[in-house]
């Protein structure tokens, strides 16, 4: 049997037993990890908010995978005879659809470190020029972790690398399993990094939390499982489009355009301006019954993309302007999975979240915002 059709007969047979790490426990470990001393360019989390806002940028994909009953001692033991790639079983279409491996029927491992008791193996690295990824298995040394633990490496690039790009984004996406965690890391780049290069990451602490309680604890483990590993470019390299007004679309007061798309093997980067005016903004705000957010449905001859991470800035337009006449303006960088190849165009859909305060307020709603959808057209070439 191939490869990728057991790798698809995995995923639907574990699909039914799908348990995410819960946002609430993911934010707290996030809260906790960004405490601890660190330098001032670490990369920024990949959850985007706008509180009340009317365009709020929320646009976050937390992949995650399945808690499977295992009888070995140990996670690397229990997963081999199940998956020879962590990029084809929990990866999405831009890391499953390609080649992961190396030829073997079970995971490779390319570095490995143990520190407090925590084992962590790096397993795949994959870069195409604008994103680099890597899967990852934690493991504890002297017995398993239960499903109700849920573990976070704190990975931070060195400063050797962030120096080459520091625009570079960062994502982490995993599970826990009862006898251990696997995941996957990506990192992505606004500009060139070298074809071949050391990939240098420091990960000086884990996050845990243990949720099988009412108290939740939860807890900093510091300690050392730095690694490098070598990088090698592969795939057919980035290509990028600029767009014009073509790609703008105005609806009372608010604008919203496509400015610029890079695509690659493994990913598409799609960058977003919007313009909205601040008095809009006030009056959402004072909304008592009612948050707002926005996130994107992205779609490429129909086919819709998981959105992988994304970022947001904004800024007031022009202060010297009367207040009740500002404009704020946000700019978007959002990841999404790669466009077929066969795609010639894509439709950004912005989609108005609405999140009632209280329960009697209401149940919440999604809202397609048809009038500042934009279609573009893409070339790969």
């Amino acid at each position: 049997m191939k490869r990728a059709v057991l790798d698809e007969r995995i995923k639907a047979n574990m699909e039914n037993s799908l348990h995410p790490i819960p946002d609430e426990v993911r934010r707290r470990i996030d809260d906790t990890l960004n405490r601890l001393p660190h330098d001032p360019t670490h990369e920024r989390r990949d959850r985007l908010r706008m509180g009340k806002a009317a365009a709020g940028f929320v646009a976050c994909l937390l992949l995650a995978f399945s808690i499977i009953a295992l009888s070995k001692s140990t996670f690397a033991d229990a997963i081999k005879p199940w998956v020879h790639s962590i990029f084809s079983w929990m990866g999405d279409r831009g890391l499953a659809s390609g080649k992961n491996d190396s030829g073997g029927t079970v995971l490779p491992v390319l570095a490995q470190k143990e520190d407090q008791g925590y084992i962590l193996k790096i397993h795949e690295t994959r870069f195409d020029g604008m994103r680099l990824s890597l899967s990852y298995s934690l493991e504890k040394k002297d017995n398993v972790m239960s499903k109700d633990v849920h573990v976070i490496p704190d990975f931070k690039l060195d400063a050797t690398i962030k120096q080459l790009d520091p625009a570079v984004l960062k994502s982490d996406s995993g599970g826990v399993l009862n006898q251990g965690k696997a995941g996957i890391v990506n990192y992505f780049f606004q500009g060139k990094l070298p074809e071949k290069f050391k990939l240098l990451v420091h990960v000086p602490a884990l996050g845990v939390m243990d949720t099988s309680t009412d108290a939740a604890g939860q807890q900093t483990v510091q300690g050392n499982w730095d690694f490098a590993v070598d990088i090698q470019q592969t795939g057919n390299g980035v290509a990028s489009e600029i767009y014009q007004e073509s790609a703008a679309r105005d609806f009372q007061q608010v604008r919203f355009n496509v400015v610029q798309a890079r695509f690659s093997d493994t990913a598409s980067e799609w960058k977003l301006h919007w313009e909205i005016p601040q008095s809009m903004i006030a009056a959402n705000q004072k909304a008592e019954k009612t948050f707002y957010g926005i996130k994107y449905l992205i779609k490429a001859e129909g086919q819709p993309l998981n959105i992988v991470t994304s970022l947001d800035s904004s800024r007031i337009k022009d202060r010297k302007l009367p207040e009740d006449q500002w404009s704020q303006l946000k700019d978007v960088r959002l990841y999404a999975e790669p466009i077929p190849k066969e795609a010639k165009k894509v439709i950004i859909v912005p989609v108005l979240m609405k999140f009632p305060v209280h329960p009697e307020d209401g149940d919440y709603t999604e809202q397609e915002l048809d009038q500042l959808a934009v279609e573009v057209e893409v070339n790969r070439n």
